[in-house]
């Protein structure tokens, strides 16, 4: 069970939140909510009544801007242990970094692509992905670049998986570099967040190391998504021979 609040008056993250958790909830059981509220004011009255894990920002609706906004928010609430969302439209690589080393949790562009967002409620309500199906996957062995190199074992939209011969703490935020989320010409550029890394099943010395996507620009799912397509395809015709 968790509890998330939205906060600003745009529904297209209610509209794709609220339907599939009442499905959940038929299906498995699991009781979810997502709470609505207008403005800052109905979020301290909800505050006090419940405990969020997750809170979505709507970015034009701030009193204050996103990095002042984190940093007088925990102040306010230092008891909160939660994740911090901002939803809007700011596409800008630098400025969005810098909203993300601020505090914020994560950066949803919108409009929010659906079974991204479903797949990013879960993993920040929860702190693990149980629907790991729930975006396309695939197995792959893709050089990538994290600072040091790796190599991309799994990628999806949702995020990707590395194996290499160091770890990352869980939070860190790294920049990946690799064909594998490029245009098919030039690497492509991602901000991960690490969720999970542990010592690697079939590798012995590496290590698994598990991001998250953040900032996910349409591009970058662009890219994502035909890369998926073009690799699927290739290995039918491979295994087809």
């Amino acid at each position: 069970m968790a509890d998330l609040i939205y906060v600003g008056n745009d529904d297209r993250i209610s509209n794709i939140l609220v339907p599939y958790f009442a499905d959940l909830r038929k299906s498995t059981g699991e009781l979810n909510t997502l709470t609505v509220v207008k403005d800052e004011k109905a979020l301290d009255e909800a505050m006090v009544a419940m405990a969020f894990e997750v809170i979505f920002f709507e970015q034009k609706g701030l009193p204050t801007g996103p990095i002042e906004y984190s940093d007088r928010f925990r102040g306010k609430y230092p008891g909160f242990r939660g994740k911090m969302i901002l939803t809007g439209d700011d596409i800008d690589h630098v400025k969005l970094l810098k909203i993300l080393e601020s505090g914020w949790t994560d950066y949803i562009l919108m409009p929010p692509d659906r079974p991204l967002l479903i797949e990013k409620a879960i993993l920040y309500a929860e702190g693990n992905r149980t629907l790991d199906r729930q975006v396309y996957t695939l197995t792959m062995a893709q050089p990538a670049d994290i600072a040091r190199p790796a190599i991309m074992e799994e990628l999806s939209e949702f995020g990707c998986k590395m194996k290499s011969s160091f770890t990352a703490q869980i939070g860190d935020m790294v920049l990946i570099y690799s064909e594998g989320i490029g245009d098919g010409k030039n690497s492509g550029t991602a901000v991960g967040r690490c969720y999970r890394a542990e010592p690697h099943s079939r590798a012995k010395g590496m290590y698994l190391t598990c991001f998250y996507f953040v900032g996910v620009k349409p591009e970058l799912l662009q890219n994502i998504r035909k890369n998926l397509r073009k690799a699927y395809v290739s290995s039918k015709k491979h295994h087809g021979r």
